[in-house]
């Protein structure tokens, strides 16, 4: 039998719900979102019988919240997913948001997909420095086009500054 581990990564906490089957759904705990709360979080999850070999967890994709502990998971032998809010706030009808609701529901989420998840698979060192260099490539150009363009505008204003 798999365990399900939804978790909502903020800024600086992470919220993550263990999900046994309808019946046996654990509280929602909170950890920090750096290396002391993931250790503590591994911690937790050794505690709660969550093995790497008999564990899914689903994290809510956050962008670079979620980052780290994602590796962090993976180095321990976890599966992991990364699923788009999107996703699961369509699997659901609650209106009630919180970071520990949402952590239940991730992990809801994995239990009621798992056969449709797609497993995260860190980048290499490379790859993912070329991303972070293109990224930021693009919005230096974005800014400098919209620079020039508001160095124009201001040039056809009646009153010169």
């Amino acid at each position: 039998m798999n365990d399900f581990i939804g978790i909502d990564p903020a800024l600086e906490t992470f919220a993550i719900s263990l999900f046994r089957g309808p019946a046996q759904a654990q509280p929602t705990t909170t950890f920090a979102n750096d290396f002391d709360g993931f250790t503590a979080c591994w911690a937790w999850l050794c505690e709660h019988g969550a093995t790497a070999e008999a564990t899914v967890i689903c994290v809510e994709a956050t962008g670079v919240y979620a980052e780290a502990l994602c590796y962090f998971l993976h180095e321990q032998g976890y599966r992991v997913c990364v699923e788009s809010p999107q996703k699961v706030q369509r699997a659901f009808k609650t209106t009630n948001k919180n970071n520990e609701t949402d952590a239940r529901q991730i992990a809801e989420y994995a239990y009621r997909y798992e056969d449709e998840l797609p497993l995260w698979q860190p980048k290499t060192a490379l790859i993912e420095q070329i991303r972070v260099l293109l990224t930021t490539r693009e919005s230096l150009v974005r800014q400098l086009v919209t620079n020039r363009n508001l160095r124009k505008a201001f040039q056809h204003k009646v009153i010169q500054t």
